[in-house]
C-alpha cells in the first residue's frame, strides 16, 4: 500500500514542478516618463492618480492643457490639447525691435475704415481701430496698445506694458511686437535664463508661459470684461472662462483671468485653480 502511495506521489511530482515553473513572477513596467508615480493606468485601463491642479494625466504623465503652441513652454508644442516636449515650427526671421513671431496674415487688404472717423485705422485683425502705430496717436496719449488698437498714456510699473517703441518701456525692458499674439509689449531680458514666475526665457526675453501678455496684464490690473475676448488681443482666440464672474445678459462685468496648468505658470502670489490663475485671497 505504501509502495502504491509512493508511486502516486512520485508520478505527480513532475506536474507540480511544471506548474511551479510556469508561474513566472511579473514586475511593473519601469517609469516611462517624468510623470508622478501616482499618475498611471488602472487595471481596467482607466486613468488614476493625482496631477497638479489644472493638469491632465495622459500615458502616465501630467501635462498642462493647451489650445496652441503659444500656450506651451519654449521647449514644448501643443498636441491633442496638451503641452508635450517637441520643437516648435521655425518662426522665421525676427521682426523689428526683437520680435520673433511670424504672425498671422494681415486681413486689411479688403477692409476700408474711411467711413468710421472715430476708428480710421485698419488693425491686422481686419477691425477698424484708433491706432496701430505711434503716428496714429496724439502727444497726450502717445502709446498705441496694438492688442486693442487704442491710444493711451504711459503708466509706470505695469507688467507687459503696451508700447510704441522701447522708449516707452521702463528699466531694461524691451518693446517687442509679438505678431502671432497681435500685441506689442515691454518684455524683460533674460540673458541669464531666469524669468519671474509665469514667464519663460525665449530668445533672450521673458515671455508668458501660457497665453498672451495682454491677458496677464488684464488679470494683474483686474480688468473688467463682459466676454472672454475682452481679455485677449483683437483677432486672437482665447480660452473659455478667461472672463470670470460676468453676466452679459444683466451687463454685470467679470474680471480677466489667465489660463494655467499649475502655480508655476501664474505670476507671483497667484495660484492655479480650475485651470486659471486666481489672485491671493484677502485675509
Amino acid at each position: 500500500m505504501l509502495y502504491g502511495m509512493a508511486r502516486v506521489f512520485t508520478s505527480a511530482l513532475p506536474l507540480l514542478l511544471i506548474v511551479a515553473c510556469g508561474d513566472v513572477p511579473t514586475f511593473p513596467d519601469p517609469e516611462r516618463d517624468s510623470g508622478p508615480a501616482t499618475c498611471g493606468e488602472a487595471e481596467d485601463g482607466g486613468e488614476v492618480g493625482m496631477c497638479p491642479m489644472g493638469q491632465v494625466c495622459i500615458g502616465g504623465s501630467c501635462y498642462a492643457p493647451c489650445e496652441d503652441d503659444d500656450e506651451c513652454a519654449s521647449s514644448q508644442v501643443c498636441e491633442e490639447g496638451v503641452c508635450v516636449e517637441g520643437d516648435k515650427p521655425d518662426a522665421g526671421p525676427p521682426t523689428p525691435d526683437a520680435g520673433t513671431d511670424s504672425g498671422p496674415g494681415d486681413l486689411c487688404a479688403d477692409v476700408s475704415c474711411a467711413d468710421t472717423p472715430a476708428t480710421p485705422v485698419c488693425h491686422p485683425s481686419g477691425e477698424c481701430v484708433v491706432c496701430t502705430t505711434v503716428t496714429d496717436c496724439g502727444p497726450a496719449e502717445r502709446i498705441c496698445d496694438l492688442a486693442y488698437g487704442t491710444c493711451g498714456a504711459f503708466m509706470a510699473g505695469r507688467t507687459c506694458a503696451p508700447c510704441s517703441d522701447t522708449s516707452d518701456c521702463e528699466g531694461t525692458t524691451v518693446c517687442t511686437e509679438r505678431s502671432s499674439q497681435r500685441e506689442r509689449v515691454c518684455l524683460a531680458p533674460c540673458a541669464d535664463g531666469t524669468c519671474p514666475r509665469g514667464f519663460s526665457c525665449r530668445d533672450d526675453l521673458c515671455e508668458p508661459v501660457i497665453g498672451t501678455c495682454t491677458t496677464i496684464r488684464g488679470m494683474l490690473e483686474n480688468l473688467e470684461c463682459l466676454e472672454d475676448i475682452d481679455c485677449a488681443p483683437l483677432g486672437t482666440t482665447t480660452r473659455d472662462n478667461t472672463c470670470q464672474g460676468e453676466d452679459a445678459m444683466l451687463g454685470t462685468p467679470g474680471r480677466c483671468r489667465s489660463p494655467c496648468g499649475d502655480d508655476a505658470q501664474c505670476p507671483p502670489t497667484y495660484t492655479c485653480d480650475g485651470m486659471f490663475c486666481q489672485p491671493p485671497v484677502a485675509m
